[in-house]
């Protein structure tokens, strides 16, 4: 080769370097998360028209779920429910109903009711004895308890009372009532 060929070569060979790293510099800055994030938040499976009833040790229905549509997403063990309903059995016949449009289910232990929930409960002859009205209700399933930070309208026969956050625990049939708890009463 002359030397004007290796002068060439000294010129053309730091600008295909240069170009390899540019190069593989982009290749490495490209993320890929995106793909995952969305894979992550897809379902695995959904049932329409969803009936899920939870016997106690006493062999005695304990609590059902019913829901027009369940979808199941496998990275959080969750479920959305649309237009969920839920009912908890008492051993005196007594029954409470809850009811929403939107509803989320933890691992089949922990359920959160949102936009318009219901909640009424029920004497052992079918009669609405008080009703519960919010936007957010959380049921746990085994405890029967029912909470709600946000809040809460409850009507009887002859009574209002309005409170800012709200605890019931069905199976003692304790009501907890905290935050501007306010009353109205009519014989």
């Amino acid at each position: 080769m002359s030397r004007f060929g290796w002068r060439q070569l000294l010129y053309i060979l730091p600008i295909v370097g240069l170009l390899l790293v540019l190069t593989n510099r982009q290749i490495e800055t490209t993320p890929t998360p995106v793909q995952e994030a969305v894979d992550n938040q897809m379902s695995d499976y959904y049932l329409r028209e969803v009936h899920i009833s939870h016997m106690g040790r006493d062999g005695e229905l304990d609590d059902e779920l019913f829901s027009k549509l369940l979808t199941h997403y496998p990275h959080d063990n969750h479920a959305d429910l649309d237009a969920p309903r839920f009912r908890i059995h008492q051993s005196n016949g007594e029954k409470l109903w809850a009811e929403a449009k939107q509803g989320v289910l933890y691992d089949e232990e922990r359920l959160v009711l949102t936009d318009d929930v219901k909640i009424e409960q029920r004497s052992a002859q079918q009669k609405t004895t008080n009703r519960i009205e919010s936007r957010e209700v959380e049921i746990e399933r085994v405890s029967q308890k029912v909470t709600s930070r946000e809040q809460v309208r409850i009507t009887g026969e002859n009574y209002t009372i309005v409170a800012g956050a709200m605890e019931l625990l069905s199976k003692e049939s304790q009501l907890f009532l905290t935050h501007g708890v306010e009353g109205h009463y009519e014989p």
